[in-house]
């Protein structure tokens, strides 16, 4: 009742099933009777070191528990990807979030919504962002779809999303956690509801500043109801200081219930607009529940994680020579991290750097690894080193460790048919055949060795 007001300007939510027809073939049967609704929003925030971060927050409808003796609990499951315009898997990611509470707990969890808050970094380019929510406890789920575009440079002059929040809170911890600017973390509005008694708070950023437009321009903002402006206010850009973040507060008070319109415009010297950006909001005459949030803290933005990260994002472009640079600092930084020196590793077997990657991965050798990708690396580093007894005990490894592989069989077959040892290669391959017929170059390999037999 309390949005009553602003619902002529609104149009029908019809997000919801799109959201379900997009994962009706990803979750299990289970779940697909037990669909339900969700309030969200993603935001592209770059940070002080220049690494652009997707944020995002998502409210189910409802949160359902299960109860054993005197505790409640939950369990709820995000799985995240990003894919680019061809529908190819740039990330992709799984987290839980294990929830218990007591009874005196639940009383107030029943009240209030839950919302799950997480970033992670992206790097440049345009694609669709898809995030399932599943509780695993009621087997219910909900997801969001959205395009999301990362800059090309960190220098081009460009405005950022605006993120409407109910305000903002000193966080001075190294750690990053999702919707944190600097030192403060804001509590993002979900629904872009408020209330005349609230204060609507802007953030947003602005990258690529000329001199000359920091010294002289202006930020303009423009309220609309129902199209026709309602109020203004304008500040020049050198009173934000000399950073990309623009923060600004605008007490509602004298904006009765309604649906508004906000339009924030860089103007130059000249008062001409240059840039802008628009979203719209709800002032609303009840107060909306704001939920409790769950998120995870991450290391601070110096840490060679996030290197890894866009390194491995990289990879999955084909975009070689910049992921072999990401891969590499984060390897540099820390190069005893085993994920760190295998991924790398990998990078480089595709130029033919097989010295470096013997290098990189024989000390990984004597330790109780557990990724097992490792002695397939080696294999195929000492393979094209030509050194083919090595090779061929490292994909013995690999196999034991791993299960049968083709692509192992015909690397053993490849190493032996070098030294000579055809009977051996010839086993290797069949073998190969028996898990994969269609392989034509491996039946060729597999018929000259027979017709010289």
């Amino acid at each position: 009742l309390g949005e009553v007001n602003s619902y002529p300007q609104r149009s029908v939510d019809d997000e919801y099933t799109y959201e379900f027809l997009e994962h009706k073939g990803v979750v299990e049967v289970s779940h697909s009777v037990y669909y339900i609704g969700n309030t969200s929003v993603v935001k592209i925030i770059q940070d002080e070191p220049g690494l652009f971060f997707v944020h995002y927050s998502i409210e189910p409808q409802n949160l359902s528990v299960n109860a054993y003796e005197d505790k409640y609990y939950s369990n709820i499951k995000i799985t995240g990807r990003v894919t680019d315009s061809k529908g190819k898997t740039v990330f992709q990611y799984e987290k839980e979030y294990p929830l218990e509470f007591s009874k005196e707990q639940i009383k107030q969890v029943k009240l209030i919504p839950m919302a799950i808050q997480d970033s992670f970094p992206l790097v440049p380019g345009n694609y669709k962002f898809n995030l399932l929510l599943q509780n695993t406890v009621s087997k219910e789920f909900t997801s969001l779809e959205r395009e999301i575009i990362i800059p090309e440079s960190r220098e081009a002059f460009w405005m950022g999303d605006l993120v409407f929040a109910f305000g903002g809170k000193k966080d001075k911890e190294s750690l990053k956690s999702s919707f944190k600017v600097g030192e403060t973390r804001l509590y993002p509005c979900l629904r872009k509801e408020f209330t005349p008694q609230d204060t609507l708070y802007l953030f947003f950023q602005l990258y690529g500043l000329s001199e000359e437009l920091r010294e002289g321009g202006w930020v303009k903002y423009t309220f609309f109801k129902g199209g026709k402006e309602q109020h203004v206010k304008k500040r020049e850009i050198k009173e934000y200081g000399i950073g990309m973040n623009f923060f600004e507060e605008f007490p509602l008070l004298d904006f009765p219930p309604s649906r508004y319109l906000i339009s924030v415009s860089v103007l130059n010297k000249d008062e001409q607009e240059v840039l802008f950006r628009e979203e719209s909001f709800t002032v609303a005459s009840e107060i909306y529940t704001r939920p409790w949030i769950q998120f995870k803290r991450y290391p601070g933005s110096g840490d060679p994680v996030y290197s890894f990260t866009r390194g491995v994002q990289l990879l999955n472009k084909g975009e070689m020579e910049k992921a072999e640079d990401e891969l590499g600092k984060a390897y540099e930084m820390d190069p005893e991290r085993e994920d760190f020196a295998i991924v790398y590793a990998g990078a480089l077997l595709t130029r033919g750097a097989n010295e470096d990657v013997k290098r990189m991965l024989m000390p990984f050798v004597e330790k109780q690894l557990s990724d097992d990708n490792l002695y397939y690396i080696l294999g195929r580093a000492h393979q094209g080193l030509g050194e083919y007894e090595e090779a061929i005990s490292f994909y013995l490894k690999y196999i034991s460790h791993e299960g049968v592989s083709f692509a192992a069989l015909n690397s053993i077959g490849e190493c032996y048919f070098q030294l000579q040892n055809h009977k051996e290669a010839l086993r290797a391959w069949e073998k190969s055949l028996e898990i994969n017929p269609d392989q034509p170059e491996i039946k060729k390999k597999v018929e000259g060795i027979k017709k010289k037999q």
